[in-house]
């Protein structure tokens, strides 16, 4: 479905990905943030950085404002050990130029504060329940983006928050789009 206020589309799917390549995926990212240790508890991984070269999985996770390099198309790089990997491909299969690409997890009964990004993100739900939404408080919506092999669109330009109200984490793989 689409949720749409006002003839701005704030959430829709964009497309669709085969469900053995998302099995593959999925199962190779959830690994990664295994063994990394979701960066000792910070739960966000950098998928890409700022640096073609040296491995850096920290620098450009959080809020941008707090960044030392606040511009997300800066963050073009995948990072070395995942080139010729699905991560990589799957990036360059995209149909729009992502940067900023961050496996990102939020544990039960967390939220973020309510913000709004410079870009719009892209969002691959590698792990989810039903109680995980977002909140977009000036236009009275609600958003959950379930775990059905679709990247979805989501303008995070909007005024928004996100809550994992459930009892398992949330998992998701986000991209920043222009």
């Amino acid at each position: 479905s689409v949720y749409v206020y006002m003839e701005k589309i704030i959430c829709s799917p964009l497309y669709k990905l085969d469900q053995s390549y998302y099995k593959e995926l999925k199962k190779f990212l959830l690994e990664l943030g295994q063994r990394l240790d979701w960066n000792e508890g910070k739960n966000q991984i950098m998928i890409q950085t700022l640096d073609p070269v040296n491995e850096d999985w920290v620098t450009g996770y959080g809020r941008v404002t707090d960044l030392a390099v606040s511009k997300e198309v800066e963050y073009k790089y995948i990072q070395p050990s995942l080139k010729g990997t699905i991560v990589e491909d799957f990036l360059n299969a995209c149909p729009l130029t992502v940067t900023r690409t961050r496996l990102m997890k939020v544990d039960p009964r967390k939220c973020y504060s309510i913000h709004r990004d410079k870009t719009s993100r892209l969002h691959l739900a590698l792990d989810t329940n039903p109680s995980a939404i977002f909140m977009f408080p000036e236009l009275s919506k609600f958003v959950h983006i379930p775990e059905d092999q679709n990247v979805y669109f989501v303008d995070t330009r909007e005024q928004h928050s996100f809550a994992n109200c459930g009892e398992q984490e949330r998992v998701h793989l986000v991209m920043c789009v222009n």
